[in-house]
């Protein structure tokens, strides 16, 4: 199962690529380093221009990435519905503050989460040296271990459980704030073109990672079940990306020589 989804995951984008004539790939390898979270990834993407000048310095892209975030069993996982979090849905929920009586946490035994996601990616030349990127995850699939889930800290009198097992929330979807589901990373960046084919990038990364229990716990409102929970981890992003780049047309090669 597993694998028949990532499979089409990776088929969409390639489908994608086959269309454009300019045969040009990005591949890049980087981490996201937080508290208590590594998180190394690798990507395929492709930037499309919609300008019909001959260079332009705003490109859109799209790809695959996968996402490997790893961390301890110290990491504190919330409440994740945003109906929970903030007794919204829909984009009022980015606004909204937080009902902390409907917030549980919980902690894992490890966190281990593989998260093969499609992404896009806004990218700026600045100069023909520098540039600055802003990629996200938009949809995919999560897999992983089983784990031990622990509850730290509970808003209802008599919860449900104190000890659960919980596994990898498996679809990913990006739905603005916490209305979002599943493991998702993000990231803005300054990059460095250190050769025509090696471009070194530094920047921010923001990390979803989320659990599905297989008990719901009570909260606050005994109406309110939950077995979703998510941490959220900001932190430093080092990587490099390498540009591989086939000409098929002789207006190609001058686009790529620019």
């Amino acid at each position: 199962k597993n694998i028949l989804i990532c499979a089409c995951i990776v088929a969409t984008f390639t489908n994608i690529n086959a269309q454009s004539t300019l045969k040009t790939l990005n591949y890049t390898l980087d981490a996201t380093i937080a508290n208590g979270v590594v998180a190394p990834s690798l990507s395929v993407t492709k930037n499309f221009s919609f300008s019909s000048k001959k260079s332009t310095k705003f490109k859109i892209g799209t790809g695959v990435r996968l996402s490997l975030i790893n961390g301890g069993n110290s990491l504190n996982y919330i409440t994740a519905p945003a109906i929970l979090t903030s007794g919204k849905k829909g984009p009022g929920v980015f606004f909204a503050e937080q009902i902390v009586s409907n917030i549980d946490s919980f902690s894992y035994s490890k966190t281990s989460i593989n998260a093969l996601n499609l992404l896009i990616n806004l990218n700026y030349a600045i100069t023909r040296k520098f540039a600055v990127e802003f990629n996200i995850d938009a949809i995919g699939y999560s897999f992983g271990k089983e784990q031990d889930a622990t509850l730290l800290n509970a808003t209802a009198a008599a919860p449900l459980i104190k000890y659960t097992k919980a596994s990898p929330t498996a679809i990913n979807a990006l739905l603005i704030s916490d209305n979002d589901l599943g493991s998702l990373n993000s990231q803005f960046n300054v990059q460095y073109k250190a050769t025509s084919n090696i471009t070194a990038k530094l920047g921010a990364g923001f990390l979803f990672s989320e659990y599905t229990n297989s008990v719901k716990t009570i909260v606050n409102n005994p109406l309110a079940l939950n077995d979703r929970y998510r941490n959220k981890s900001l932190g430093l992003v080092i990587g490099a990306t390498y540009s591989f780049t086939k000409p098929t047309t002789k207006a190609d090669l001058k686009t790529i020589e620019q």
